[in-house]
């Protein structure tokens, strides 16, 4: 079928970059964020994992949702932090740190109010409250810096400018301070 024959010429083609890439986040991130997401393909449930920062975006097909297509993507093992919402894939897997989705957290929290428990309520509404402020915190933030952040954006795509970007901008705004 011409078909399956474009999918496989277009597959070999593009190997050697997505290969060098895996290997180049794998080697050299120090962090990244991951998610898994269903997709259809000719009616079977098939998967489609991404990985990224603010310098990359790598996209794996996969059968699964499992822990070892998350080891075929960053190996055995991470040199770095993962964020990642609360799928149990991740939990337990060998990283120097996790940060877990906040929004996952808060659901999980606003469930444990209604939970019958001792201090289920009480923890329940800390966390959601804490949660709650640092979301007002970000977006009080992001409302004072977003014309500075567009201006920096705009400031390196024009210069070609990719690597080192966050750090870049945490010092380009305290500095304006």
């Amino acid at each position: 079928m011409a078909e399956v024959a474009t999918n496989e010429r277009i597959t070999q083609a593009i190997e050697p970059s997505v290969s060098e890439l895996s290997n180049w986040v794998k080697q050299t991130q120090p962090n990244v964020h991951v998610d898994e997401t269903p997709w259809s393909v000719k009616g079977i449930k098939e998967w489609l994992w991404v990985v990224a920062n603010s310098d990359f975006c790598l996209f794996t097909a996969a059968d699964t949702r499992s822990r070892s297509e998350l080891e075929t993507i960053l190996g055995t093992h991470y040199q770095g932090v993962i964020s990642s919402d609360d799928y149990s894939v991740y939990n337990g897997y060998q990283v120097v740190a996790q940060q877990k989705c906040l929004a996952h957290l808060r659901r999980h929290f606003k469930k444990l109010i209604i939970l019958p428990g001792l201090h289920n309520q009480a923890i329940g509404e800390t966390f959601v409250d804490l949660i709650d402020e640092a979301f007002r915190n970000h977006a009080q933030w992001f409302r004072a810096n977003a014309s500075k952040l567009l201006l920096f954006t705009t400031q390196v795509k024009n210069q070609g400018k990719n690597q080192h970007f966050a750090f870049d901008l945490f010092s380009k705004l305290q500095s304006d301070r």
